[in-house]
């Protein structure tokens, strides 16, 4: 069985240091690691050389924040559900 493992991944909270760096395109890259996240089903079937995902996502502690990344967590398990091994919160 060949499968992709997708590690310590923060959606919740991906790169909250990066504010701290002037100049720092904070947004971009925020965005970016949610978007690599969903685009790894895309790429494991545009490869075929993965049978399943296995996803170990870290969730976040700011209670202000924690139900709209819930909620777009949830959304982006949903699309790779069924390529799913288990999710590890």
């Amino acid at each position: 069985m060949r499968f992709i493992h997708a590690a310590d991944i923060h959606l919740d909270s991906p790169l909250t240091g990066l504010s701290a760096y002037a100049g720092a395109p904070v947004e971009t890259l925020r965005i970016a690691t949610r978007d690599a996240f969903v685009n790894t089903k895309a790429w494991a079937e545009a490869q075929q050389k993965s049978d399943t995902i296995q996803a170990s996502l870290t969730t976040e502690t700011d209670r202000h924040r924690q139900l709209k990344s819930k909620s777009e967590r949830l959304q982006r398990v949903r699309r790779l559900a069924p390529h799913l091994i288990g999710i590890t919160p």
